[in-house]
């Protein structure tokens, strides 16, 4: 079984890292390639701004379904 994980976070505001503008975009048209490939069952794509524990919740959750 494959399945995707895409990260794609631009805005971190409120930290002391620079935001990146082009991930979002980066990681949108990533998606749309791995969605038209038909080679993965399944793709998480995470591109808004998380803490660690949000985020490793999203993961066990979309790895619990598959």
């Amino acid at each position: 079984m494959n399945i995707a994980v895409i990260v794609g976070v631009s805005d971190y505001s409120g930290n002391a890292v620079s935001n990146l503008p082009a991930c979002l975009n980066d990681s949108e048209a990533v998606k749309k390639l791995i969605d038209s490939s038909q080679k993965f069952e399944d793709c998480l794509a995470i591109s808004e701004e998380l803490k660690s524990a949000p985020t490793k919740e999203r993961l066990a959750e979309f790895i619990n379904v598959i």
